[in-house]
């Protein structure tokens, strides 16, 4: 059995919304079994479909509500994971709140008057890269992953920074009997703005995953990140979330977040439906 394919955390597109959760997704017995019956070369393709629904104030007075509809496309084999996300994304709030690439951006602090907005329309692409670089029989890995922003949001509206940003992380695993743990260590390089001089940041997040059945798993993560604007605070949160594997081509997830920090989040639900096309 390809311990990658059975046990490697599976990231959305876009990490539960405004409170950038890592929302994980394992792999469960049956769909790894599929798996393991292909060539380990040949790329398996998938679709996803989710939305996530958050709402904050991000340190301020006023409370900003963000709908992210994300869709993405999946081709991996046993070395290699490449993904498109197209977003929806919709935004009710002050104006120094805008859309971004996995997380809300706190332009500057809310402390005085921030004029309020509501916008809709597509936000930024994300097409990633992931590459095994390490694994073992027994049970753990590491994945090396890069990740372009593409700036496709309107910046008018405050969806987007119309900028592009670069990522590369770290993805680690282990498996433990029926416990899975991960965690992620990234930098993320964003495009500045005429306006803004956005600062460089790292992030990461650790978890752990229980297989309950054979179908179905639970677990809890946790995501720090640090603020890409000078005098904002950073942002903590963390997840818990359910898999179940419906059949061998299908997987159902949802997850709620809790923010920790001012900055983050105050709350956040979510729900992906992933199938594989071949």
């Amino acid at each position: 059995m390809d311990l990658r394919i059975s046990y490697r955390p599976r990231l959305f597109g876009w990490t539960a919304g405004a409170a950038a959760a890592v929302a994980v997704v394992f792999s469960t017995n049956s769909f790894a079994q599929a798996s393991a019956q292909r060539d380990p070369d040949e790329f398996r393709t998938s679709v996803s479909v989710g939305v996530d629904r958050s709402s904050g104030k991000f340190g301020g007075s006023q409370n900003t509500d963000i709908t992210y509809v994300p869709l993405t496309l999946k081709m991996e084999n046993a070395d290699t994971v490449l993904k498109l996300t197209v977003p929806h994304i919709s935004i009710t709030g002050p104006s120094n709140v805008i859309g971004g690439a996995g997380t809300p951006i706190v332009t500057r602090g809310n402390t005085g008057t921030v004029a309020r907005r509501s916008a809709s329309g597509l936000g930024d692409v994300v097409a990633s890269l992931g590459i095994n670089i390490g694994r073992n029989p027994a049970g753990y890995g590491v994945d090396l992953v890069t990740k372009v922003k593409f700036p496709t949001a309107d910046e008018k509206q405050g969806l987007g920074t119309g900028e592009r940003d670069y990522f590369v992380q770290f993805d680690g695993y282990s498996v433990v009997g029926k416990a899975t743990y991960f965690g992620t260590i990234g930098y993320k390089k964003m495009g500045d703005t005429p306006t803004i001089d956005f600062r460089d940041t790292t992030f990461g997040s650790l978890g752990i995953s229980l297989a309950m059945t054979k179908k179905t798993q639970s677990g809890l993560i946790y995501d720090h990140r640090q603020s890409s604007v000078a005098g904002v605070q950073g942002q903590r949160e963390v997840t818990l979330f359910i898999s179940h594997q419906i059949d061998k081509d299908l997987r159902l997830q949802g997850y709620a977040v809790g923010g920790l920090t001012d900055s983050s989040v105050d709350r956040a639900l979510g729900l992906q439906v992933a199938k594989a096309l071949d």
